[in-house]
């Protein structure tokens, strides 16, 4: 038999090692990235359909589907005063779900882990004390 090819076959088997150790290195960081992006997608949908909500207060309801909401997040009516609206003017509402954690005031929501979830929105255009237009965000419930 060849000596020398016995030798080798040693160092093919680290080189192979490695190059087996960068491709499982690369697969675990691409599926991290689709994770994340998962969460950034649905996030920017989940703001976008209060937008639209926003844009045309007749009380019709405009639904997001299949937004998926990461584990140990917590959401304020105040996330949306970007939008000019007082957080004081929106509402929460929440399916009945025991990963979900609809606050007394309704003002805040907890999701204790991760979900996918339709979520409404309706806003009603007429003046309420110091709102001009009243919304309402229903996690996984849709309205009466």
């Amino acid at each position: 038999m060849n000596q020398s090819g016995q030798e080798g076959a040693g160092y093919r088997l680290i080189i192979e090692a490695i190059v087996a150790l960068l491709i499982l290195t690369i697969i675990l960081g691409a599926v991290g990235w689709v994770t994340v992006f998962k969460f950034y997608l649905s996030d920017q949908m989940f703001f976008e359909g209060f937008s639209r909500a926003l844009e045309s207060p007749n009380g019709d309801p405009i639904v997001q589907k299949n937004l998926v909401f990461a584990g140990d997040r917590m959401y304020t009516t105040r996330v949306f005063e970007r939008y000019q609206i007082s957080g004081d003017c929106i509402t929460f509402d929440a399916a009945n779900l025991s990963a979900l954690n609809l606050g007394e005031s309704r003002n805040v929501i907890g999701i204790e882990k991760e979900l996918l979830l339709d979520v409404y929105y309706r806003c009603l255009g007429q003046q309420q004390g110091d709102c001009e237009t009243l919304c309402e965000v229903s996690f996984g419930k849709e309205f009466e």
